[in-house]
């Protein structure tokens, strides 16, 4: 192939675009800082023998014992029981038994503990049943006493229409006494009217008349007419008295006096008939008032009757309530007693579980430390036969059982091996 010549010129430049187009060097990368060497991790702290772990925890349930002792007891356990019960020394025996001293006294008191739970069942139990004979002794009572009630109730309501009748009687006994005392007086005051009347009215009238133009006389006559027509005289007789009246003595004529005369008759019946009315109102009225003070009597009686039955029931209430009250405390008593009862069950459970767990864990594992001793040395395994006399032995058994001990001495002939 022909080589290509350039000029000069050409060169140079293609040289120049050649330096133009030349990658720029990369940079050198930052450099790394190195790690820091990682640290030693310590060694990882052996896993101490479960055993210990709990017989630890037993000790940790010490109440005898302060924290420190428990503490450093609990440190020096694996310097005791690691060791066989033979290779013990003495101050190593004297923790083991401090431990099992120790150990000891949380067992009692768990087991105290759940005597104390077992004891209050009991004592809850007998309460409970105290407290249920006291309800049901309280129920009878209380049904005895509600009967007391209702009788004492019906007494009252009796005593109470007693009282109620009594004083109706003695209202309607002084309402006629009223009635008739007013009646007395009106014929009292009837009769002295009438009295009043013919004194002062009628006989000055009757014994001289009025004179023509007296003032006077047309006066009493006017009074009297007015006083008699209240006592319902005969309208026929009143209407002829005053003209009779006014007229003198002298000039009165048959009528007049005829006039005159019924009405002094009539007056004087009236009288009469008030005045026996009243002379006979004494025994009637000395009765009333016998009935009335017997009435009364009857009703005091009547009224401390009432009061009396009606402390009768107020007691008799109160004592209800009382007994209420007593069975409601009772009822109480057995339920907090069973309540009781319950949570003593409860506390009893877990102490029982506590010390099976107790005896079941820490104690078993002290007693299987403690007691640990070392094991038997192993016996030396049997001896066994070298192979050249075991194959002797079998070749000489062969021998034995083979006829005239041909077969052993061809088995004895030697094998030729070709030098080939």
């Amino acid at each position: 192939m022909p080589t290509v010549l350039k000029r000069p010129a050409a060169a140079a430049a293609a040289g120049s675009a050649a330096k133009k187009h030349k990658p720029a060097a990369a940079k050198p990368a930052a450099a790394k800082p190195k790690p820091a060497p990682a640290k030693a991790k310590n060694p990882p702290k052996p896993k101490r023998d479960p055993l210990l772990v709990s017989v630890s925890a037993g000790l940790a349930l010490s109440k005898e014992l302060p924290d420190t002792a428990k503490s450093m007891l609990g440190d020096m356990l694996d310097f005791a029981l690691t060791l066989y019960k033979e290779d013990r020394h003495q101050y190593q025996q004297n923790i083991v038994e401090l431990v099992e001293s120790t150990l000891g006294d949380v067992e009692k008191g768990l087991e105290t503990s759940l005597e104390e739970a077992q004891n209050g069942i009991k004592q809850s139990e007998d309460k409970k049943e105290s407290c249920t004979s006291i309800v049901q002794d309280n129920e009878a009572k209380l049904v005895d006493q509600s009967a007391v009630v209702q009788k004492r109730k019906h007494e009252l309501a009796d005593a109470a229409r007693a009282f109620r009748a009594t004083r109706e009687s003695v209202n309607d006994i002084k309402i006629s006494q009223d009635l008739a005392e007013q009646d007395l007086k009106k014929a009292q005051c009837d009769k002295e009217k009438l009295e009043a009347a013919l004194a002062d009215y009628f006989q000055p009238l009757l014994a001289a008349g009025a004179s023509a133009g007296d003032e006077t006389g047309q006066e009493k006559v006017d009074c009297l007419t007015l006083i008699l027509k209240k006592f319902n005289m005969d309208e026929a007789m009143m209407t002829a008295v005053p003209m009779a009246l006014l007229k003198e003595p002298g000039v009165r004529g048959p009528f007049d006096t005829m006039v005159i005369s019924q009405l002094e008759a009539e007056v004087n019946n009236r009288i009469v008939a008030y005045d026996t009315t009243l002379k006979e109102a004494e025994p009637a009225k000395a009765e009333r008032a016998a009935r009335l003070e017997e009435a009364s009597g009857a009703f005091e009686e009547a009224k401390k009757a009432q009061l009396a039955c009606a402390e009768a029931f107020w007691e008799a209430s109160k004592g209800e309530e009382s007994r209420q009250s007593s069975l409601l405390e009772a009822k109480q008593s057995v339920s907090e007693a069973g309540k009781e009862a319950r949570r003593f069950q409860k506390d009893a459970e877990k102490a029982e579980r506590a010390l099976s767990n107790f005896r079941n864990g820490p104690q078993a594992a002290f007693l299987q430390l403690r007691d640990r001793t070392a094991p038997p040395p192993e016996e030396p395994p049997a001896e066994v036969e070298a192979p050249a006399q075991a194959a002797a032995a079998d070749a000489e058994m062969d021998a034995a059982k083979a006829p005239g001990g041909q077969a052993g001495a061809a088995d004895e002939a030697p094998i030729e091996v070709s030098e080939d």
